[in-house]
């Protein structure tokens, strides 16, 4: 190859390079400036009358009678019962096995340590004491479907409490986000909705510009009248960990599930206790020709019918008890379709069993009902 064909190529190459650099980080860099910098004056003067209604969440591990803490997290409140404060924030928060939950609020004194390291993050070295104002929170419901949870704590004193966004979602629409990204608690920061409701990683979520980071997610972002657009859950970085834009679960995904756990909350034991199995039947119906798909068919004629907010299973009585996991959270390939109880309180489930099961063997079955730690079984079937 001759010396002018290789240095053009070589030629080409650092173009190329340097194009690259240019849109993937030397633009993000300037774009992740202007997030960090931009403010709404309209929008920060009235931040002083929700920033109390914000609350960070810290992960307590105990091991050894020795307690570790790790990661941090943001909340919303948007309910309260006496001193009890309910907080929404993101389910892979506070979702970790063998934690404890931990909650700082804008009232908590902490003492540490505290090194600028620039404008925008302040890095604490705790002490001794660090965590001692630390409240303890409860895990109180976790989405099946969505990044939410819904957490709570209690608390004397007086926090607010946010309400919901009514109106429609635009693209352009300001929005506030307040969190504790890298450490820093209680940053504001502004932004604008970037796109429609669009699936990011199985999230059904909301794209904006608003600077976030590790600290934001589970937390709230604000239209202008103050009010929940959606709770953070994650973003977009270069490869050098420069910002590009965040992700929030609209509003009404969030209301969506409150409303399912206000429904699970206020299920009485007495109302349990009323639960007839009398009253459950479950049919099969459609099994095709190789044994490997069926159309369960459930109908429940209770006061309280069944829901899928609730844990529900197939256990098999012949030759030995094995139980199928048919949660409404159960993997996509399984779970065709769910209709809905109508009036007569028919719910039918549609399940690809081969996919998970494998041949649907004959034998007698029944369905398993699970609701606040207490089991009910349904009237046995069988399939011939």
């Amino acid at each position: 190859m001759k010396k002018k064909n290789i240095f053009f190529i070589v030629i080409s190459i650092i173009i190329v390079l340097v194009i690259f650099i240019i849109i993937n980080e030397v633009i993000p860099i300037i774009k992740e400036k202007d997030c960090k910098n931009r403010i709404f004056n309209e929008m920060e003067d009235k931040s002083n009358d929700v920033i109390r209604g914000i609350v960070g969440i810290i992960l307590e591990n105990n091991k050894d009678d020795l307690a570790t803490y790790k990661g941090i997290g943001s909340g919303v409140i948007f309910d309260k019962k006496d001193n009890i404060y309910y907080v929404v924030t993101a389910r892979h928060v506070v979702n970790f096995e063998n934690s404890n939950l931990k909650i700082f609020t804008k009232d908590t004194n902490f003492s540490g340590q505290t090194i600028k390291a620039d404008d925008n993050v302040n890095f604490e070295i705790p002490d001794d004491n660090y965590y001692n104002s630390l409240l303890d929170g409860k895990i109180e419901y976790i989405s099946k479907n969505d990044d939410i949870a819904i957490i709570s704590f209690e608390y004397d004193g007086d926090l607010s409490v946010l309400d919901f966004e009514t109106n429609k979602l635009t693209i352009n629409d300001k929005i506030m986000v307040i969190g504790h990204p890298e450490g820093n608690r209680y940053q504001i920061n502004y932004g604008y909705i970037k796109s429609g409701l669009k699936n990011i990683r199985g999230d059904k979520v909301i794209e904006h510009n608003a600077y976030m980071n590790h600290g934001n997610s589970g937390g709230v972002a604000l239209t202008e009248n103050m009010k929940i657009a959606g709770i953070n859950i994650s973003g977009s970085f270069t490869l050098l960990r420069h910002f590009k834009s965040g992700y929030m679960i609209p509003y009404d995904i969030v209301k969506e599930n409150i409303n399912i756990f206000n429904t699970n909350k206020n299920f009485s034991n007495e109302q349990i206790n009323n639960w007839s199995s009398e009253k459950v039947k479950m049919t099969v119906n459609n099994i095709s020709n190789d044994k490997m798909g069926a159309k369960l068919v459930i109908e429940d004629k209770n006061d309280i019918p069944i829901s899928w907010d609730t844990s529900f299973l197939i256990q098999r009585l012949s030759e030995a008890n094995v139980w199928y996991n048919i949660k409404a959270n159960a993997s996509i390939e399984m779970l065709m379709k769910i209709i809905a109880p109508n009036e007569n309180g028919i719910t039918e489930i549609q399940l690809d069993w081969e996919n998970v099961y494998g041949e649907l063997r004959k034998g007698t079955y029944r369905i398993v009902k699970e609701k606040n730690f207490t089991t009910f079984y349904s009237e046995p079937f069988v399939i011939e």
